[in-house]
């Protein structure tokens, strides 16, 4: 479930850093006191898929 971020006139994010936290989760703080979080995860190819052949018929 996601909700809709509602921006702030002139409003302005920057990062947190924390030394105990995951390296995938990012945190930020506007300068209206608003935080928010998220994760980013590295995508990697687990396996290629095999390739499918297929006949196709005209009449």
């Amino acid at each position: 479930m996601g909700t809709a971020e509602k921006d702030y006139w002139n409003e302005e994010w920057k990062k947190l850093t924390f030394d105990d936290i995951h390296p995938d989760e990012h945190y930020e703080i506007s300068n209206y006191g608003r935080v928010k979080s998220y994760k980013t995860k590295k995508r990697e190819l687990l396996s290629k898929a095999p390739e499918s052949k297929a006949i196709v018929r005209l009449r």
